[in-house]
């Protein structure tokens, strides 16, 4: 009887406990379908000081709208915006191109004539053709834009590490309000020396008035479109800066993060990826045309130098002024917040390839982020003719300088003829 009962009996197993390094490499966080599918909670943000008065300032000039809405009296502001701006511009390549027939007559060289002229008027022209870009063809995608990235920094607001970038924000939104102060009464000032001086300032003839009005007025609206890429761009760089510190925060503590908050940090870099190529592509013919106009202002600043220099005249200096800062401005600052953007998705995707993130269970929702920040390495910032970063300012920089040689050369052989 016993036999039979202990042939029936069954065995007894003895359970063996994973070691911890077993179950740090094949069990991942836990994850719930409610955490999986709920929205990411949204914190608070909102444009004031600084970032505010460049929104009112952009909205006035009719540079940007608010979607949705039907605003009559910005309509004529963006109408008046371009009948002023083409008023000043027609003025002012009438002038010019008196002036060059005035100069041919009178026997000087014909390069120099050109750099003092804006090439006949089409510096003026490429300045004309970017506000009036701005205003007809992106100013509905630019205010869309705007509320986009208003309602992403929201979600990303409620990242633990969103203080410090909010921070950095403000900042820069206070440091471009000041350029843009500093900048346009640095035009209208050297404009006014461009035209009078203390001596002659009592002669001045009303069409002495006109043509610094005109000069003024296109300068300044020209500045504006730089600006209004760098607003957005400003805001979008603070959302990727919060969702990098928040993967190396992780990476840092190494802790495990759970699916949904890869999800919820992957939905808000996949929106600002989105906001900030919609931003580009929206602004790309009035960014094309504002850079071509820092070029040629570029070639003819240096050429209008190095003919003050080798004919001791000083009267270039204030030409070279008044110019150098705003053909710097449309050059410079796309591409250098392109750049940074382009940084911050580096730093992302070298985050995503740290050991702590490496987990079996994470790998789905990993390989879809690393594409995501892929796609952004290979395409953010693309104008279609050429990108946004700090490489292109090099190569535009080489193409200044081979213009710059070859005119110089023409000028030297004119000089050396007329002497």
């Amino acid at each position: 009887m016993s036999k039979a009962m202990s042939a029936v009996a069954p065995e007894k197993t003895v359970s063996v406990a994973p070691s911890p390094a077993d179950t740090a490499i094949w069990v991942g966080p836990e994850d719930t379908t409610e955490d999986a599918e709920s929205a990411p909670p949204a914190g608070r943000f909102e444009r004031c000081g600084a970032a505010g008065a460049l929104l009112r300032l952009l909205r006035l000039a009719a540079l940007t709208d608010v979607p949705g809405r039907s605003h009559g009296h910005r309509l004529a502001h963006g109408l008046l915006l371009i009948g002023l701006d083409t008023a000043a511009m027609v003025i002012l390549v009438r002038r010019n191109v008196q002036m060059f027939i005035q100069s041919l007559a009178d026997g000087k060289p014909i390069t120099e004539i050109a750099m003092y002229t804006g090439y006949l008027g089409v510096i003026f022209v490429t300045m004309w053709a970017s506000v009036a870009l701005a205003v007809v063809a992106g100013r509905r995608r630019h205010g869309q834009v705007m509320v986009t990235s208003e309602r992403v920094l929201a979600r990303a607001a409620a990242l633990s590490s969103f203080r410090t970038s909010n921070k950095t924000l403000f900042r820069r939104n206070s440091f471009l309000l000041a350029a843009v102060v500093i900048v346009n009464a640095y035009t209208v000032c050297c404009t006014f020396f461009l035209f009078f001086n203390v001596d002659n300032i009592s002669h001045a003839s009303t069409r002495d008035v006109i043509h610094f009005l005109s000069l003024t007025f296109i300068d300044c609206a020209n500045l504006l479109v730089p600006i209004k890429f760098a607003l957005p761009a400003i805001e979008l760089l603070a959302g990727y800066r919060a969702v990098a510190d928040e993967l190396n925060d992780i990476c840092q503590a190494k802790r495990l993060p759970s699916i949904s908050e890869l999800r919820r940090l992957r939905a808000i870099y996949v929106e600002l990826s989105e906001t900030f190529s919609s931003l580009t592509d929206g602004m790309s013919a009035e960014l094309i045309f504002s850079m071509f106009y820092g070029i040629l202002a570029s070639i003819s600043v240096s050429l209008v130098a190095i003919t003050g220099l080798l004919l001791s005249n000083n009267a270039w200096i204030i030409f070279v002024v008044m110019y150098s800062l705003g053909a710097s401005l449309a050059v410079l600052l796309p591409c250098e917040l392109a750049q940074r953007a382009l940084n911050a998705a580096h730093r992302t995707h070298g985050l995503l390839l740290r050991p702590p993130l490496q987990l079996p269970a994470l790998q789905h929702e990993l390989g879809l982020f690393r594409e995501s920040v892929g796609r952004d390495l290979a395409s953010l910032g693309d104008l279609g003719l050429f990108r946004l970063q700090r490489s292109s300012v090099l190569s535009i920089v080489a193409t200044i300088a081979t213009y710059i040689i070859v005119m110089v050369q023409f000028l030297v052989t004119e000089l050396a003829a007329t002497a």
